[in-house]
């Protein structure tokens, strides 16, 4: 087995992420901006955000059953098979992190904009199978001196 580290973004980092986004959101649907107030993610609705990106984490711990050795506050560490490509260390943090946003986006737009949480819905969707995808992926075989 190897061990790869996934450095995972913070709470505090999606969490800005989600308050551009939805900032964004708001602006696109009012461009006199008068919607914002009732869409931004502001700091009081940190908890809720909070609560969304821990269950986003326990999401990916739970799609990667039995391969999650540790997890910290900003990283995942992950025991992988030997013939695991290291090559595709970075597009499984991204990945990863792709899935965190998405999760927390879809989430939070559910509850202040219905209809719009799908397009983040598919997004953490995809981003999850892909997770999967690269942390069961295995190098071909090859014969040394081939």
């Amino acid at each position: 087995m190897q061990t790869v580290n996934i450095d995972i973004s913070t709470s505090a980092s999606v969490l800005e992420r989600v308050r551009l986004e939805t900032g964004y959101a708001a602006k696109k649907d009012d461009p006199n901006g008068d919607s914002f107030e009732q869409m931004g993610a502001v700091e009081d609705d940190a908890q809720i955000l909070m609560t969304y990106y821990g269950d986003a984490v326990k999401d990916i711990v739970s799609a990667l059953a039995g391969k999650v050795s540790a997890l910290t506050g900003t990283a995942l560490t992950l025991s992988l098979s030997d013939s695991w490509d290291g090559g595709l260390r970075t597009s499984l943090e991204a990945s990863v992190n792709e899935y965190l946003f998405s999760r927390v986006c879809s989430r939070w737009m559910r509850l202040v904009k219905e209809g719009e949480e799908r397009k983040y819905s598919a997004d953490a969707e995809a981003s999850m199978s892909k997770v999967r995808e690269i942390a069961y992926y295995k190098k071909r075989f090859s014969r040394p001196g081939s």
